[in-house]
C-alpha cells in the first residue's frame, strides 16, 4: 500500500523543482598549499569564508562563485604541485551531491581533462574556459579578457568561477540570455559574438555600458538522432538533468528491492512518474500543452527479450510491454520542456 505515499513524495520534488534549481550546487576546484589539513570544505555564505585556508586569490574566487546566488559552493582543494589536479579533485569530493563544477583557474590541459571527466558523469555539469567540448553539459566560456570594475583586466579562466555561479543560481523559469554582470566593466569580444554563439561559446559582450551574457548556451554543436537544438539551451539542459535526477532518486530510494519486477509494479512506477510530469506541467516547467508521456520503451524491452528469446522479435507491443527482462525496467519519456522568453521579433507601424 505505499503507492499514495510515493506519489505525494514526487509531487513535492516537483512543486519545489523551481525553488531547487535556483539554489544549484557546485564544486569549485582550486590549487592552494596555504592550509593542507582539508581536502574539501563548503560554504553557503561568503562571510563564512576563512581567509586563512587559502590565498588571498583563491578566497576571491569562492566568494565570487557564491555572489551568483548558488546555493552551497564546495571547494575541492588540491596541492599545487598535484601531478593530476582534476582527477584528484573529482575524487576527493566523491558521492557527494552537486550540480555544477568547474576550475577557479587551469591550464588548457586540466580544461581538457575536466570535459573528459565530466562527459563520463551523466549527473554533473561543467563551465570550462576556451574548450570547444561540443557536449550539451558543457559551457565552454570563451572571452579571451575581461575587466572588473576597479581592477586590472585579466584573462578569461580567472572569470570562469563568476560564470559558474551563474548559471549555477539560474532557476528553470529563467536563462542566463542577456543577464548583466555588473562586477564588469567591460570585456574582450569574439570577433562575430552571433558566430560564436553558433558554435557553442558562452560569451559576453559590451552593450550600451553594461556586460551582457549573449545567450545561455552550452558547447553542443554537433545535432544528431538523439541530439536536438532545443538541447544547446542551458536552460533545457538543467530542466533535463533534474527530472532525470529526481526520477532516478525516488526510483534508487523507494523502488529498488521493494518491487518484485512485474509489469503491474513497473506500472506503479509509471504512475508515480507520470503524476510528477503533470505536476510539472501545472508549474510551467513542462509544456501543459503537449502530451508529456511515460512508457516501457518497447524498441528496447525487445531487443532485451530478443537476447534471451528470438521469438520475441515477432511479439505484439502488448506481449512486449508485459514481458518484463529480468531485474531491469526501461521507461521511455516523451516530454516538452518550457524554454526561458528569450527573443522578440515585432513590427512598430506607423
Amino acid at each position: 500500500m505505499g503507492r499514495p505515499d510515493i506519489n505525494i513524495e514526487f509531487k513535492k520534488l516537483a512543486q519545489t523543482a523551481v525553488a531547487r534549481s535556483a539554489n544549484g550546487i557546485v564544486v569549485l576546484i582550486i590549487k592552494d598549499d596555504t592550509d593542507k589539513t582539508f581536502n574539501t570544505i563548503a560554504y553557503t555564505d561568503e562571510k563564512d569564508v576563512e581567509i586563512g585556508k587559502f590565498t588571498a586569490e583563491n578566497v576571491g574566487y569562492i566568494k565570487t562563485t557564491l555572489n551568483g546566488g548558488v546555493k552551497k559552493v564546495i571547494v575541492s582543494r588540491v596541492d599545487v604541485a598535484a601531478p593530476t589536479p582534476v582527477d584528484t579533485a573529482i575524487n576527493n569530493i566523491g558521492n557527494v551531491h552537486y550540480n555544477w563544477i568547474g576550475l577557479a583557474k587551469g591550464s588548457v590541459s586540466e580544461q581538457t581533462k575536466l570535459v573528459e571527466l565530466v562527459k563520463e558523469m551523466p549527473k554533473v555539469s561543467a563551465v570550462v574556459f576556451n574548450n570547444a567540448a561540443d557536449h550539451e553539459r558543457i559551457v565552454n566560456f570563451a572571452n579571451t579578457k575581461v575587466k572588473p570594475k576597479g581592477l586590472a583586466e585579466i584573462t578569461g579562466d580567472k572569470y570562469v568561477s563568476r560564470i559558474l555561479g551563474l548559471i549555477g543560481g539560474c532557476p528553470l523559469t529563467e536563462s542566463t540570455t542577456l543577464k548583466i554582470l555588473s562586477d564588469l566593466e567591460s570585456v574582450t569580444e569574439p570577433a562575430n559574438v552571433d558566430v560564436a554563439v553558433d558554435e557553442g561559446k558562452f560569451v559576453l559582450y559590451n552593450d550600451e555600458g553594461v556586460v551582457r551574457v549573449a545567450r545561455g548556451v552550452n558547447s553542443l554543436k554537433t545535432l544528431g538522432e538523439t541530439k536536438y537544438a532545443d538541447m544547446k539551451k542551458i536552460t533545457i539542459m538543467d530542466t533535463l538533468s533534474l527530472i532525470r535526477r529526481d526520477v532516478y532518486t525516488m526510483f534508487k530510494d523507494r523502488y529498488v528491492g521493494n518491487y518484485k519486477n512485474s509489469y503491474d509494479n513497473q506500472i506503479i512506477f509509471f504512475v508515480a512518474v507520470q503524476d510528477y510530469l503533470n505536476e510539472l506541467s501545472s508549474e510551467e516547467i513542462l509544456d501543459k500543452d503537449s502530451s508529456n508521456i511515460v512508457d516501457v520503451n518497447i524498441a528496447k524491452q525487445r531487443e532485451e527479450l530478443i537476447k534471451v528469446n528470438k521469438e520475441a522479435a515477432e511479439w505484439s507491443e502488448k506481449q512486449i510491454k508485459t514481458t518484463t527482462v529480468g531485474s531491469y525496467v526501461y521507461p521511455l519519456t516523451n516530454i516538452k520542456v518550457n524554454d526561458a522568453m528569450e527573443d522578440l521579433d515585432f513590427d512598430i507601424l506607423n
